[in-house]
Parts: C-alpha cells; structure tokens; sequence
C-alpha cells in the first residue's frame, strides 16, 4: 500500500474512533480504554508522517513545496500541544463536565486538519 493510501486509511480509522467514543457515555472505563486507543494511533500516524512524508516533501527542489511543507509542520505542533493536553486532562477522567466541549474542540481540529493534508499535502507528495 502506498503512503498516502496508508494515512488516508489511518484517517478513516481516526473518525471510526471518534465515532466509538462519541457514542460511549455512560461507561467510563470503555470511554478510557477507546481513549487511550485514539491516542495511540494519532501518535503512530504522526510519527509515520514525521518518518515518511515530510522528509520527502522537505527535500523536494521546489521551493514552494517545501514552504507549504514547513507551515503544515510548524501547524501540527500547534494543534499537537492541544491535542497532548487533552489526553493529559481526560484519558482518566472521561466524564469530568469539561470532556464534550474539550473532545469537540479536538475533532473539529482534526477534522480541519485532515481535510487540508489530504487536499493539498497529499497532492504535493504525490507529483
């Protein structure tokens, strides 16, 4: 499978999880385990796109690719930190009164995040 087939897979798996989570209340311990599990795979997903993409991408000879590159790098340590904060603030406590507001806050940036890398990082990866 190729890379970008590869992380797009890794995205669809993000949202079934999402999904999974959305729709566990009432079940702390379930809410936690699916926590920890989206966690994970975030982690591995941008560990494999640190590893395999944006070393490509950071080394193309056009020099635009490289500053879109850049700012899409510099852009996921951003929303890294936050995401970070989340898992540290909620995978224990899943059901404080904060955890829908904070979770919701959480998927839309990954949503917008998703949605940019797969049309226009994605592309640049693939010329």
């Amino acid at each position: 499978m190729q890379l970008i087939d590869e992380l797009k897979e890794e995205h669809k798996a993000l949202f079934k999880l999402i999904s999974k989570i959305k729709s566990s209340t009432g079940n702390p311990a379930s809410r936690s385990g699916l926590l920890l599990e989206l966690k994970t795979l975030i982690m591995e997903h941008l560990k494999k796109e640190d590893s395999r993409l944006y070393p490509v991408l950071n080394n193309s000879d056009d020099e635009k690719v490289k500053k879109i590159s850049y700012n899409f790098t510099r852009g996921m340590e951003r929303i890294s930190t936050i995401i970070i904060r989340f898992f540290q603030k909620h995978e224990r406590n899943p059901d404080d009164m904060r955890f829908s507001s904070d979770f919701s806050k959480i998927i839309q940036l990954l949503k917008i995040r998703i949605e940019r890398e797969e049309k226009i990082l994605f592309r640049l990866y693939k010329r």
